[in-house]
C-alpha cells in the first residue's frame, strides 16, 4: 500500500510519500515446517523530498528509510568450492537490512553537488571463519553485521557542452564508519575512498556517436574489506538506423588495468587476502530493436520489479 501527497508552498515543493508492505514466506524442508527460516514483514517505509529555489538555481534535499532483502544466493546452505584453501557458502537465516538515507542535490549552471548520508541497521557483510576442523581452509559466508554501518558520500559533478560534444566529469569521496570484532579487539574500517569517473559522448553525421570513458577508485575500506584500487578506460561507437534499429560496438578495459583486483577481508579472528585475475577486456557488439518508441502511458510501479534480480 502506497500513499503519497505532493505541495507547493510559493517556491518550495514538498513531497511525502508512506509505503506499507507485508511479505510473509513459509519454508519446508522434506514437508517440515521451518520456522527459523520462515520470515514476515510488516514494515512502513517513509520518505520525504523538499524542492528549494535559490536564486536560478535549485536545491532538493530527500529523506527516505529503505530495505534490502537478501538475494537467494546468499540465502543458500550449499558449501561451494572456490580454491583448496576458500570455500564459500550463503546463511539460510540472513535477515532484511535496513537504512536511513538522507540527501541534498545541488545544481548550478554546468556543475552539480550531491551529499548523502547511509546508516544501515544489520548490514549483509562477508565473514570469515575456519571450516571444520581444517585450520587450513578457510569458509567465507554471509551474516548480518552487528554493528551499525555509517556511510558519507561527496561528489561534484561538471558537464560541460562544447557543440557535438558532451562531457560527464565526476569526482567525489566515500568514507564510512564502521567497525568490526577483530583478534578481541574492535578494529576501525573508516579509510575513504576516492573516485574519479569521465564521461565523453561526441555526436557524429549519419547518427553515429563515439563514447569514451575513464573509471579510477583508490584504495580503501567498503564494509570490512579493504580493498585495492582500479582503474580502466572503456570505448563504443553507436549507429541509431530509424527509431526501432540501434548497433554498438564497445571495447572494455582497453589496457587490460581492471584484470587484477586484490582486497582483504577481516573478521572476528583471522583475516583473508584475495588476488584475483579476471577477464575484463573484450569487444562487444550489440543490436537492439525497440518496441515502443513513443511514450507510455503504463504508469505503475511493483514491488515485483526490486524481486526480479535477487532471484
Amino acid at each position: 500500500i502506497y500513499a503519497q501527497t505532493a505541495q507547493r508552498l510559493g517556491k518550495v515543493t514538498m513531497q511525502l510519500g508512506l509505503r506499507y508492505e507485508h511479505i510473509e514466506s513459509r519454508y519446508h524442508e522434506f514437508g517440515k515446517f521451518i520456522p527459523e527460516q520462515s520470515k514476515t514483514y510488516n514494515k512502513v517505509l517513509p520518505s520525504a523530498t523538499l524542492v528549494l529555489p535559490i536564486g536560478k538555481n535549485m536545491l532538493q534535499l530527500s529523506y527516505s528509510r529503505k530495505y534490502k532483502r537478501p538475494l537467494y544466493s546468499q540465502l543458500s546452505s550449499s558449501i561451494y568450492y572456490v580454491n583448496r584453501y576458500l570455500y564459500q557458502s550463503g546463511n539460510p537465516l540472513l535477515k532484511s537490512e535496513y537504512s536511513h538515507n538522507i540527501s541534498a542535490n545541488y545544481r548550478f549552471g554546468q556543475f552539480m553537488i550531491m551529499a548523502n548520508y547511509g546508516l544501515t541497521d544489520g548490514k549483509i557483510i562477508s565473514e570469515i571463519s575456519q571450516y571444520g576442523d581444517n585450520s587450513n581452509i578457510t569458509l567465507l559466508r554471509k551474516e548480518n553485521s552487528t554493528h551499525d554501518l555509517h556511510e558519507l558520500q561527496a561528489f561534484v559533478t561538471y558537464m560541460p557542452q562544447f557543440g557535438n560534444y558532451f562531457s560527464v566529469l565526476t569526482a567525489g569521496i566515500m568514507a564510512q564508519f564502521y567497525k568490526i570484532n577483530y583478534c578481541g579487539n574492535i578494529r576501525n574500517m573508516n579509510n575513504p575512498i576516492g573516485m574519479v569517473q569521465w564521461k565523453n559522448i561526441v555526436a557524429l553525421p549519419r547518427n553515429l556517436k563515439l563514447e569514451a570513458s575513464l573509471t579510477w577508485r583508490t584504495c580503501g575500506d567498503a564494509e570490512n574489506i579493504d580493498m585495492g584500487h582500479t582503474w580502466s578506460i572503456n570505448a563504443g561507437i553507436t549507429k541509431v538506423f530509424n527509431r526501432h534499429w540501434q548497433a554498438k560496438i564497445s571495447v572494455t578495459d582497453i589496457f587490460n588495468t581492471a584484470r587484477k583486483s586484490y582486497n582483504t577481508i577481516y573478521s572476528d579472528y583471522r583475516d583473508i587476502y584475495l588476488e584475483k585475475y579476471v577477464n575484463t577486456r573484450g569487444v562487444e557488439c550489440s543490436v537492439r530493436y525497440m518496441f515502443n518508441t513513443t511514450k507510455s502511458k503504463y504508469k505503475g510501479k511493483g514491488a515485483g520489479n526490486n524481486e526480479k534480480p535477487r532471484l
